[in-house]
């Protein structure tokens, strides 16, 4: 029964066409064309192969005997890291039909070499296509496998910091006065800090140190500040009370939009059973605070162009942050309290500077504060290009 509901399911990918998850391939392929499918299926959601149907979705069969061994060395050499495939064959219209399922590589990025060179490929509706520099930091930075935010920002110089700022910081929550140090051994600590990093015989500012302490981070970072947006209604569509951008350093974007919120979220008074006055708010301020410093220091930097977005509906209050979710991690790992720092310089600066008591752990503890608070879910969501939490009214 599954044999014949499993041929009637390509069937319909057949006559549906390729798409983002499904490609159609003749045996005489090449196998370099077939490894960069893989690989964008990979470095994508996962994908279907079919072989034995061209692109004209007509069934026209696999005739070689040892096409599994083909496609098991295409993925034994070719495919990196490694990976096991769902292979399967099929007869569809008394012909033999190949089905190659591809799951959503938890290693990414995955790469085949192309003239010798490592090439990464992703999956765009229909096609496959090299990856940009941009999108290949992404992929690099999903699977931990490097920090985008100790690169250094190549056009920006150490004066673009407000070392005024740099010395409060380092004074207040690491004991050191650096007036008591020398220059060189000043730029010696923010190096090792990994707010500034040397490029040959250059220092520059990483993209941390821009976040945390530049003078005009928008100047080098664009789309590195918050949005906020108060709607007058429960659609996106509705109309806009009121529209504002933050474009500081994160210390105080963080405050600004907090300060923000707390204009807009609603208080009352009642009277408890202990006759005591009681103030209840739309929303426990703790929650909001540790999900917008979760917003910051989790967010995808390599995606330009692109605000945290804070959106106050009538009913409801949106956090988006540009970047999925890290490719160790799934939603309901999120939700138990798993950790993973994507740019754990930041987190440890403003965890040294108290934002949050536990930093990693802010999603779980906001799910528990807000059961009690109103029994209410905060909902999570993450695609290709943004993670978004709902808070409930």
């Amino acid at each position: 029964m599954w044999a014949f509901e499993r041929v009637r399911e390509i069937q319909y990918m057949i006559t549906n066409g390729e798409n983002s998850k499904v490609e159609f391939k003749e045996e005489c392929a090449h196998n370099d064309s077939i490894a960069k499918e893989i690989i964008a299926f990979l470095n994508f959601k996962g994908g279907t192969m079919l072989f034995g149907v061209n692109d004209d979705r007509q069934v026209v069969g696999v005739r070689d005997e040892n096409f599994e061994e083909r496609i098991m060395n295409i993925f034994y050499h070719r495919i990196m890291p490694s990976v096991i495939p769902d292979y399967q064959e099929f007869i569809i219209d008394n012909k033999r039909v190949v089905v190659l399922t591809v799951e959503q590589g938890i290693n990414k990025p995955y790469y085949t070499k192309v003239n010798g060179k490592n090439c990464y490929f992703l999956r765009y509706g229909s096609t496959s296509r090299e990856a940009t520099r941009e999108e290949l930091l992404g992929l690099f930075q999903a699977s931990g496998n490097v920090h985008y935010e100790v690169s250094p920002v190549l056009n920006a110089a150490p004066r673009d910091l407000d070392f005024r700022n740099i010395e409060d910081y380092f004074s207040k929550y690491r004991a050191m006065n650096l007036n008591n140090f020398s220059q060189s051994e000043v730029e010696t600590i923010l190096i090792n800090s990994e707010i500034l990093s040397q490029s040959g015989e250059n220092i520059h500012p990483t993209i941390a140190g821009m976040l945390l302490f530049a003078k005009n981070p928008k100047k080098y970072l664009h789309g590195s500040g918050i949005r906020a947006i108060h709607i007058d209604g429960k659609d996106i569509a509705d109309s806009v009370i009121d529209h504002k951008f933050f474009e500081r350093d994160v210390f105080h974007n963080i405050e600004s939009v907090l300060d923000y919120l707390k204009l807009r979220i609603n208080a009352a008074v009642k009277i408890g059973h202990t006759a005591r006055r009681e103030a209840k708010v739309d929303y426990p301020f703790n929650v909001l605070r540790e999900l917008i410093v979760n917003a910051v220091v989790h967010r995808d930097y390599t995606i330009t162009g692109a605000n945290i977005a804070v959106i106050v509906f009538e009913d409801r209050i949106e956090i988006k942050s540009p970047g999925a979710i890290p490719n160790s991690l799934t939603i309901e790992k999120i939700k138990q309290g798993i950790m993973y720092h994507r740019n754990p310089v930041l987190v440890q600066f403003l965890y040294d500077a108290g934002y949050v008591e536990r930093l990693g752990r802010g999603v779980r503890n906001s799910i528990e504060m807000m059961r009690k608070y109103n029994g209410k879910e905060i909902d999570i969501a993450s695609d290709e290009s943004e993670t978004a939490i709902k808070i409930y009214k």
